[in-house]
């Protein structure tokens, strides 16, 4: 079944042809996963006080590692969009759900331009702050919400996209990622564990990264050739899915693979650029345990 996607983002916000692009490109999404021919899934970067404060209500009452819980539930979107955009530049969308004059707010989520400021290369964006309102979930909407801003990603960067970067402590969303987000899309790997400062307590979670294959392909290209040392030739099998088994704590493997002297020397005559980008992407997380 198809149902109908429709669009609200405002002009100011981008320009007329990245806007006329987004479009063709969230149709082609969603499209296709609609799961009720009468629906219609609305995406937006406004949001009513009512329904925000719904969100902000609903996050408070959970165990969620969400950075909007250092918010209260009076809190404008204008105080969220600049308390985001002061840590580095960032798109919000909130995602709605209209079946016939009724429109419910599903959920929200974001995507920032880059890492942080240790880590500045745009070609590696985040997607956070993704959120269900409990009454949505298991319907499918997440995935929705994931591919809507894989393709805002490739649509913004084009050929300059070379990774995506989620992190999460819920293992529902690691079985998404994890497993193909949807066809014709890599799996992130699980790169290690992040702290996050959350409504005054540290918390750890999940960090993961989606390669996009010309930047996953010169990283294994880097790692293969006559005389590579065993640890190298190891990794490249799991990078490049010859070795059929998980990849978890992909940064830790990175760094001790490299680390040893025949490694280094073995590599000094290869072109290590793209590694040495994911190496300072998983120093900058900064991965816990990672130096």
């Amino acid at each position: 079944m198809t149902g109908a996607l429709h669009l609200i983002i405002p002009e100011d916000t981008t320009t007329e042809q990245a806007d006329a692009a987004l479009a063709v490109g969230a149709s082609r999404v969603f499209n296709g996963l609609a799961t009720d021919l009468d629906e219609e899934f609305v995406v937006s970067k406004a949001i009513s006080p009512e329904d925000l404060r719904l969100l902000l209500d609903s996050l408070s009452h959970e165990d969620t590692t969400h950075s909007w819980k250092n918010f209260d539930r009076t809190a404008a979107l204008e105080d969220l969009l600049r308390w985001e955009n002061s840590r580095r530049p960032t798109e919000v969308f909130f995602f709605y759900l209209r079946q016939g004059k009724d429109l419910q707010i599903v959920g929200t989520g974001s995507i920032a331009e880059h890492l942080n400021s240790r880590f500045t290369d745009r070609g590696f964006c985040v997607l956070g702050r993704c959120y269900l309102v409990p009454k949505f979930r298991g319907r499918g909407f997440y995935r929705r919400i994931l591919l809507f801003r894989l393709e805002h990603c490739v649509v913004r960067l084009g050929q300059n996209l070379k990774g995506i970067h989620i992190g999460s402590d819920d293992e529902r969303i690691a079985h998404v990622i994890t497993q193909q987000p949807s066809p014709g899309w890599p799996s992130f790997y699980h790169l290690g564990e992040e702290e996050l400062l959350i409504a005054g307590q540290t918390k750890l979670v999940n960090a993961y990264i989606l390669l996009l294959p010309e930047f996953s392909q010169s990283v294994t290209h880097a790692l293969e050739g006559p005389g590579a040392p065993s640890t190298l030739a190891a990794l490249h099998g799991r990078l490049a899915g010859t070795e059929l088994r998980d990849v978890r704590n992909l940064g830790v493997r990175l760094r001790d693979a490299l680390a040893g002297p025949r490694e280094r020397a073995w590599l000094s005559r290869r072109d290590c650029r793209s590694i040495n980008q994911l190496m300072a992407f998983c120093s900058a997380v900064p991965l816990v345990g990672f130096k």
